[in-house]
């Protein structure tokens, strides 16, 4: 977890050999884990820069595009964010908790049958995610699929019961 020397290191051996691919792949790498970190932190700007120079080295690097995809997704970019989420889910396919931000951006642009496709993977992996039932309550709605989407706002109430939105269109669908 010592981003700060390992980009050091991988910077280093970069400048010493340019021909190392080794090295701008361990730079791309650590630039990423040093990305994610700062991004927990709240520093997105600064993160951004890292993911951005981590693509630079490294165009398959599926953890930058995933960081980015977070970024652009919080500051309102979501078809740039449904974009790097496609990006590094098609470089990584194991990225599976890219199926739950990815399905809501997709049912935000009304694309419900790809919001169906993710969301619905998200939950044959982890039923228990509150956030993915509540917005494949919102697409079974939009399907007129009515007690599919009470069962889904049930189930999300359930997980999160703090969550006002599944408690309205748990009730909103039943009417």
């Amino acid at each position: 977890n010592e981003y700060d020397k390992a980009i050091d290191f991988f910077r280093e051996a970069n400048t010493l050999d340019r021909t190392n691919a080794r090295a701008a792949a361990g730079l791309s790498e650590a630039l990423a884990l040093k990305g994610n970190e700062l991004l927990a932190q709240d520093s997105q700007a600064l993160a951004k820069t890292f993911f951005e120079d981590a693509l630079k080295l490294n165009d398959k690097n599926a953890p930058a595009y995933f960081g980015l995809a977070e970024i652009l997704s919080e500051a309102g970019d979501e078809a740039g964010a449904r974009a790097n989420y496609e990006r590094s889910l098609e470089l990584d396919p194991e990225l599976t908790e890219i199926f739950v931000p990815l399905g809501v951006l997709y049912y935000r642009a009304g694309d419900y049958a790809k919001a169906d496709e993710l969301l619905s993977r998200a939950i044959r992996i982890d039923a228990q995610n509150a956030t993915a039932q509540h917005f494949l309550g919102l697409v079974r709605i939009e399907q007129q699929r009515w007690r599919d989407a009470v069962a889904a706002f049930d189930l999300a109430k359930t997980l999160a019961p703090t969550n006002a939105e599944s408690f309205y269109f748990a009730g909103e669908t039943r009417m």
